[in-house]
């Protein structure tokens, strides 16, 4: 890494019709194939692995949003998983 170079974190906030769905610290929402016990809540993960949610179907992205917004789920720290 180059000094004064920013690196992302990009952490699993949850899962959606086998996929992880995760997040950097700005707030972009990613997905990459992964159920539960692949890639359970809490994981960061590579950036390479992942794709932007918005190139996933309308439907599938408007399930994820749903999921969300609900702020269903536990993470493993105990803290509410953010939605899904």
């Amino acid at each position: 890494m180059i000094l004064g170079q920013v690196q992302e974190d990009y952490e699993v906030i949850g899962h959606c019709g086998g996929k992880a769905v995760v997040w950097n610290e700005f707030g972009a929402l990613f997905y990459m194939q992964g159920t539960e016990q692949e890639a359970p809540a809490g994981t960061v993960v590579c950036r390479e692995y992942l794709m932007p949610v918005q190139s996933l179907p309308i439907e599938e992205q408007n399930q994820i949003a749903e999921l969300l917004l609900a702020g269903k789920g536990e993470k493993g720290d105990g803290k509410k998983e953010r939605g899904i």
